[in-house]
């Protein structure tokens, strides 16, 4: 409670007993006394017991030439939960340049199935970021433009800013290079 309440709630033992003898005050007294108890019960189970949200899950894609090869690009994804809680399973789906073929993969967690693009992760705690790294080659002598794409599509926890597998490429959840 800071100063103004108290000072505004603070009343001497001359007015109490002169507001005690008419019973309109003394009622009004009453209710005012039990109002500014519950709005200070009210402040103290607030700031005691915050009320938690879900997780906060983000993506970003970096692209760039392996060791200024001319012909072979790494992809990394990083996948990132800001929390407050865990995201739990969690299914990205990495969309590639057909004109280049997959060498090797590592992923810190999770699994990555070549065929399909996808990565799985069954939990990602919150302040924690996973990176997976796509090793890749193709003929790249020939001007192209290279699209490579990434996004949430499903997750068993709530995301709180973006909806995975929306396609709105606005949202954290997604995003594409070229």
């Amino acid at each position: 409670m800071d100063k103004f309440e108290y000072r505004s709630f603070k009343l001497d033992v001359f007015k109490l007993s002169s507001l005690m003898k008419n019973s309109f005050f003394l009622s009004a007294f009453l209710l005012f006394t039990m109002l500014f108890q519950q709005t200070i019960l009210a402040k103290t189970v607030l700031s005691t017991n915050p009320v938690l949200g879900d997780a906060d899950l983000s993506l970003d894609l970096i692209t760039d030439f392996y060791n200024g090869s001319t012909d072979t690009i790494v992809v990394v994804v990083l996948l990132n939960n800001e929390g407050p809680e865990d995201g739990e399973n969690i299914l990205i789906q990495i969309d590639l340049p057909s004109s280049l073929s997959i060498v090797s993969n590592f992923i810190q967690s999770g699994d990555f199935d070549e065929t399909t693009s996808q990565w799985t992760l069954e939990n990602i705690v919150p302040n924690t970021t996973f990176q997976m790294e796509i090793l890749m080659v193709g003929d790249l002598t020939t001007p192209q433009t290279l699209e490579f794409y990434a996004e949430i599509i499903s997750t068993d926890s709530d995301d709180l800013d973006s909806t995975p597998g929306n396609g709105v490429e606005i949202e954290d959840d997604i995003k594409k290079r070229k």
